[in-house]
């Protein structure tokens, strides 16, 4: 750990962050969470936190990140491994204007809630490795306009209401779920540039 709030790593055991403990933090750049048993990131605990640069967290468990945990910020990448559920709430990164890169490397579950991208402009690479199920919410990356190509694979893929609407430089779609594959109501709304989709 950095005391200037440059650096944050924590290793081992479950790990909760609550009770606004990062808001003094305010030159925080690089978070790292590794090798936990859980990690679970409370309400709005790095909201509008425009020095966040990165997150990475490791888990050997679940991890669940609650309503808008870091919207607002000015996080550039984050990466996520576990060996179980990792759950995202509402509008956990919505906002997030500078957020170019969400990469999920390990788990078994993914399940991302309401808003959870909405307006985040940069966003453009989207890797899950999923082995169980994709859960995808309601206006889940609404209005990500620079998100060009969209692969996503699991055994299981849900796809909410008007998830990608108005994502307007989408051209390309593969949705390769090998046991059960539900798409709601507008989900590729206004994205006008779609010109290949492949389901399978």
């Amino acid at each position: 750990m950095n005391i200037g709030g440059v650096n944050f790593n924590i290793n081992g055991g479950d790990v909760t962050i609550d009770n606004n403990f990062f808001k003094t933090f305010t030159s925080l750049k690089h978070l790292r969470i590794l090798e936990t048993n859980s990690i679970t990131v409370g309400k709005e605990q790095f909201k509008d936190m425009k020095s966040l640069i990165d997150v990475v967290f490791s888990s050997k468990s679940n991890i669940n990140l609650n309503d808008s945990c870091f919207s607002g910020s000015g996080i550039n990448e984050i990466a996520l491994m576990s060996n179980q559920k990792i759950i995202i709430e509402n509008n956990c990164f919505e906002n997030c204007l500078s957020l170019n890169s969400f990469i999920v490397q390990k788990g078994l579950d993914l399940k991302l809630g309401n808003f959870v991208f909405h307006n985040c402009p940069l966003l453009s690479n989207i890797d899950f490795n999923i082995i169980r199920k994709i859960s995808i919410s309601n206006f889940g990356f609404n209005k990500c306009q620079s998100i060009i190509s969209l692969s996503i694979y699991a055994n299981e893929i849900v796809i909410g209401n008007n998830c990608f609407e108005e994502c307007s430089n989408l051209e390309k779609v593969i949705l390769n779920a090998s046991l059960y594959l539900k798409v709601t109501d507008f989900c590729f709304a206004n994205a006008k540039k779609i010109n290949s989709v492949i389901l399978s």
